[in-house]
């Protein structure tokens, strides 16, 4: 097995590890290359012939084009015979069909992720601000972060916020990131490609409105300098080790991990910090949030092993979907890594020692699945008390305050990175000139209608279109959110 899996982790003497052989027979002989070096060792081992049996990755333009080379096993057939795989929503495994009417992957279910942002109240606090909920508001606040000292310590060296690239499908630029969608969901503008417009239509991202208006804006922070103008060279997170050394004061972040990522991953003060709604564009209008069936990758196999090889893969992942070996993956063994742990109130008893050492034998990367079988994580929020009633509250606000809008799984399903990889690159390249001001908009604006928008829109809006019409979108209203009413059709080709 190839994974990308944390630093501290262990191969040799793992007692999770063992469990694993113990349980399903199967002997696992891991190759684990740093993080950021996976997805290269990946696609070296495959050029040169030599395939893992197995592997995690994500389903993107590469697994794509794998999959339409042949070289991955087709598990259609075989599937049906785990009773545990056969428990994932059934909107997630579009991540295992990578475009094909086949299943060649086995998605690695994660939690649905709503995003928000995560700013510094204390330097709120010392300049007497209120937390931003309005586009000009984060702008307001960004100026301040940047220019009036929050932290006191009579030096330039903050800024507003900060975004990241990491290491999602392009184009990931940190102008399209999921740690931009508290900013960007204000102008209906996603990294998700089934946010619907303001009108509530569902179209290709470069012809809704509110596509340059974002841009523009995005433009405007940049060229003040009230953002961090790093952030197009972040690989992962160095976004939120910013906001943690206190650099800067707003990231973008999910509901799930901006505790756990952020919080106690830098052991930071929980009256600083809180986590809010995304932004809405302007009074008139109400935050939204898409939510989508969401996958941490997906499982393949070489289509080379043998089908008994093949089976004990797959009945080894069937037991990592059972409640036992999903506790054993994400949380360790009992009596060693945890003392005790209730899966009806997710709750654990374990040592800040036991957590620590848990990375060296499971969880961080290493779990089958994320979500299973329940459709819940092993933990939600928290780890201590204190943090759980901060993060149940900050929740409920969030939620109470948010139209969540729930999507289809649609990413996989645009076929622009594989059909065109020059265009998309080119498109990307234009929209990060533009807003980092070395382009033009009228540049832009002549790439889009001359170039892209005549050759990208109808192949995409076909395939978008057939999905919403079997996985339809659907809002979650708040009473007290102004909102416009929808179509009938959630997508459309005007």
């Amino acid at each position: 097995m190839l994974h990308q899996l944390q630093a501290e982790f262990k191969v040799d003497d793992n007692r999770v590890l063992d469990l694993i052989e113990e349980r399903t027979g199967v002997k696992l002989i891991i190759d684990a290359p740093p993080m950021s070096e996976v997805w290269d060792r990946l696609r070296m081992l495959v050029a040169a012939g030599d395939m893992p049996d197995f592997f995690n990755s994500p389903s993107d333009q590469t697994m794509t084009g794998w999959a339409q080379e042949g070289l991955l096993y087709d598990i259609t057939d075989l599937v049906p015979e785990y009773p545990n795989l056969m428990t994932i929503d059934s909107r997630r495994w579009v991540d295992g069909r990578l475009n094909t009417p086949r299943l060649l992957g086995i998605p690695r279910s994660n939690m649905e992720l709503i995003y928000g942002m995560v700013v510094n109240v204390r330097w709120l606090e010392n300049l007497g601000l209120d937390a931003p909920t309005t586009i000009d508001e984060f702008i307001e606040v960004c100026r301040a972060f940047t220019f009036d000292d929050p932290d006191g310590n009579g030096v330039d060296d903050t800024f507003g916020a900060s975004f990241s690239v990491g290491t999602q499908a392009p184009p990931a630029t940190g102008i399209w990131h999921a740690t931009t969608e508290f900013f960007s969901s204000a102008y209906r503008q996603s990294w998700f490609v089934a946010m619907p417009a303001h009108d509530g239509s569902v179209t290709h991202r470069q012809l809704r409105p509110g596509y340059y208006d974002y841009l523009t804006t995005f433009r405007q922070i940049f060229d003040e300098g009230i953002i961090d103008r790093e952030f197009l060279t972040h690989t992962a997170e160095e976004h939120y080790e910013k906001l943690a050394a206190g650099r800067v004061g707003i990231v973008g972040a999910a509901n799930v991990r901006y505790f756990s990522n952020i919080i106690e991953r830098f052991d930071l003060p929980l009256e600083d910090f809180a986590f809010l709604p995304p932004l809405m564009l302007d009074e008139n209008h109400y935050p939204a949030s898409l939510r989508e069936p969401s996958c941490w990758n997906a499982w393949f196999i070489n289509k080379d092993v043998s089908e008994e090889k093949c089976r004990a893969i797959l009945g080894m992942l069937d037991w990592g979907h059972s409640m036992e070996g999903f506790i054993a993956t994400n949380l360790g063994i009992e009596g060693i890594d945890y003392n005790s742990y209730d899966p009806a109130t997710r709750t654990i008893d374990r040592t800040p020692e036991q957590a620590a050492n848990l990375q060296t034998v499971a969880g961080g990367s290493f779990p089958f699945t994320i979500l299973c079988p329940d459709g819940r994580p092993a933990l939600v929020g928290a780890s201590t008390p204190a943090g759980i009633d901060k993060w149940n509250a900050e929740i409920d606000y969030f939620m109470n305050n948010t139209t969540i809008i729930e999507a289809p799984l649609v990413r996989i399903l645009n076929p622009m990175n594989v059909e065109f990889p020059d265009m998309m690159a080119e498109l990307v390249q234009h929209e990060v000139r533009y807003v980092t001001g070395t382009g033009s908009l009228a540049d832009l604006e002549a790439f889009i209608e001359n170039e892209y928008r005549p050759a990208t829109t109808d192949p995409w809006l076909d395939i978008l279109g057939n999905y919403l019409d079997e996985y339809p979108i659907q809002y979650t209203p708040k009473q007290n959110a102004v909102q416009t009413q929808a179509p009938l059709n959630w997508w459309t080709h005007n």
